[in-house]
């Protein structure tokens, strides 16, 4: 079993990201080993944006030239009193400079708002003009929930969509959004596998703001255990055996963390997760995490 399906997030590249991040931001000559540790398994995507810090600029410094890159454009309350259009066209050359290339493979709104909102038809022409002329293979727009998903099909078709999912998080899974975007032919990239870092820490490791999961985050821990699979063979092997999904993002820290991702992925084995859905988002949504 190869890791083609597996892509590079690259968030923790340009920024300190993630609630079991301990070692911060990797070294430039580690991000090279890790790079050539990703082809050596077939990975070939890269996942980044222009709010990772500067994550583009640190890709650009690096021969991946063989490699798909996926980048995101800023969200439009950043433009202050700039016109949309300047704003859009401006991020966007940004974005190549400094990324070292012509064209991208994937160009995401990482704001979903910023389709929906008034300016979701100059946002729609443009990323549309940008695959027109070969600027971008793909385009699409990163979302949160299956809401989402529905509001911006209604004025815009994407290419790829970017969602979350994983054993505690199935939402887009269980309410047929994925089932739905594989029926329209939309590419879907999956993030958030891990949780943040969340389903692979040690439990008496787990912050004291998790304490109302824990007894779901132990029977997590034993489902695991009782299938044979270390936490990252599990939780990889939950989103990498669904057929609606054709890219699985993971981020990682060192060389160490990469390899021992990409031989979970390559690890034989299903993760039965059928009950270990969380019912409440406010524990399977970061953005509303208060861990401070």
């Amino acid at each position: 079993m190869d890791c083609e399906k597996l892509g590079i997030g690259t968030a923790q590249w340009g920024m300190r990201y993630g609630l079991a991040n301990q070692s911060g931001r990797p070294a430039q000559d580690e991000l090279g080993r890790m790079l050539d540790h990703g082809r050596a398994e077939g990975i070939s995507l890269l996942d980044t944006a222009r709010m990772y810090g500067d994550a583009e600029s640190i890709i650009g410094a690096m021969q991946t030239q063989d490699l798909r890159i996926v980048t995101k454009m800023p969200a439009l309350v950043t433009a202050a009193d700039q016109e949309v259009s300047t704003f859009l066209h401006r991020n966007f050359q940004e974005s190549l400079k400094l990324l070292n290339t012509d064209c991208v493979y994937g160009y995401l709104i990482h704001h979903s708002g910023d389709i929906l909102g008034k300016h979701g038809k100059e946002v729609r022409e443009f990323l549309e003009g940008l695959r027109a002329i070969g600027k971008v293979k793909k385009i699409g727009v990163s979302i949160y929930d299956g809401y989402e998903v529905n509001e911006v099909l209604r004025s815009f078709r994407p290419d790829i969509v970017q969602l979350p999912l994983n054993v505690l998080d199935q939402r887009l899974l269980l309410d047929g959004t994925l089932a739905m975007l594989k029926s329209e032919r939309i590419e879907v990239h999956v993030r958030s596998v891990f949780l943040q870092g969340l389903l692979l820490m040690d439990l008496n490791h787990i912050p004291p703001y998790f304490e109302p999961v824990r007894p779901l985050l132990k029977r997590w821990h034993a489902r695991a255990h009782l299938q044979h699979l270390t936490l990252p063979e599990a939780a990889l092997s939950f989103v990498r055996e669904l057929s609606e999904v054709g890219t699985v993002i993971v981020g990682a820290e060192s060389l160490a963390q990469l390899r021992e991702i990409t031989a979970a992925f390559r690890t034989p084995g299903i993760c039965d997760a059928s009950d270990l859905a969380c019912q409440d988002v406010q524990w399977v949504d970061p953005r509303q995490w208060k861990t401070i």
